[in-house]
């Protein structure tokens, strides 16, 4: 899904520059109509989109081709306009217009913390080491776990983050492997066998350490489960899943410290590729306990952290 996900979104990025580039020249109205629309749906999925193939670095690259052939077509347009510019051209830069307003809201809302009350945890991983927000906020665009909402049952990841790591070249791969869009072999991961730290001072309540590592690919996720550590955190409850096979160093009923390392960044479970996934719940209710979980908000050291931010 990720991968489909990298594709199309450089797809339409291309797709938009080309129709600035090569779309007929009406009028200078038309163009700079035109020009409009595209640059909002550009800004939109800028705001939005996963930038990890190309990193980040690469909007810069993309922008530089939307100024070139915004530039080359104005100046390929008539100074006076003889003609009326097409209706179709008003309509197509209105949806444009309209559906990049959207995701750059997406985009913006989504960075913005959620209001009442969170849980506020150490890094899990080591901070500084470009340990980075594949997916999170609180937008369903910056955030897929809003996907699962919905269900009842599934609501209690809503706030969750996915964590990724980037090497030196801005790219989730190990350098070798920069330009492969998405590699088979977990170890081909920056993030893979990373330790993992414990979030909170807290009881253990559960961990799993037998689930076999899968390769990387929507194709190979295993529903049965995932290697995990759940903590019992002051008034809530903190899971760090899809840990290595045999990594996991505590066991239920044990207690932890911040910092305590539980373990390693794995692929196991309901996974595409490697990424350390942490979320929060509320205990169960010892009154109604056929009650779920509800979703509690992340920070760490303070910060509330959307897609891109790193630790």
């Amino acid at each position: 899904m990720l991968f489909y996900a990298l594709v199309a979104q450089n797809i339409v990025m291309f797709a938009i520059i080309a129709l600035v580039a090569f779309s007929p020249v009406k009028t200078r109205r038309n163009s700079i109509i035109t020009i409009a629309g595209a640059a909002a749906l550009l800004a939109g999925i800028a705001a939005t989109g996963v930038w990890i193939y190309p990193p980040a670095y690469g909007l810069a690259f993309y922008f530089l081709l939307f100024g070139t052939a915004s530039f080359f077509r104005l100046r390929r347009s008539p100074k006076i306009d003889k003609v009326q510019s097409p209706k179709k051209t008003y309509a197509v830069t209105a949806a444009s217009v309209v559906a990049g307003g959207l995701l750059l809201w997406q985009g913006v809302s989504g960075r913005t913390p959620p209001t009442g009350h969170y849980v506020d945890l150490a890094p899990p991983l080591q901070p500084g080491q470009d340990f980075c927000v594949l997916s999170g906020g609180d937008s369903l665009l910056l955030n897929l776990h809003y996907l699962f909402a919905g269900s009842e049952a599934d609501r209690f990841e809503m706030h969750a983050l996915d964590i990724t790591r980037k090497n030196r070249f801005g790219f989730r791969t190990v350098p070798s492997y920069s330009i492969a869009p998405k590699p088979r072999d977990p170890a081909h991961y920056a993030i893979f066998n990373q330790p993992v730290f414990s979030p909170c001072a807290g009881e253990i309540l559960s961990s799993e350490n037998g689930q076999p590592d899968v390769l990387a690919g929507d194709q190979y996720r295993v529903r049965s489960g995932a290697n995990h550590v759940s903590i019992k955190c002051h008034d809530a409850i903190v899971v760090l899943a899809h840990l290595k096979q045999g990594s996991v160093l505590v066991k239920q009923g044990q207690s932890v410290n911040v910092g305590d390392q539980i373990g390693l960044v794995g692929n196991s479970g309901n996974t595409e590729e490697p990424h350390l996934h942490v979320h929060a719940q509320s205990l169960p209710n010892p009154m109604r306990p056929e009650a779920y979980s509800n979703p509690i908000p992340l920070r760490f050291d303070g910060r509330f952290l959307a897609r891109g931010n790193c630790l």
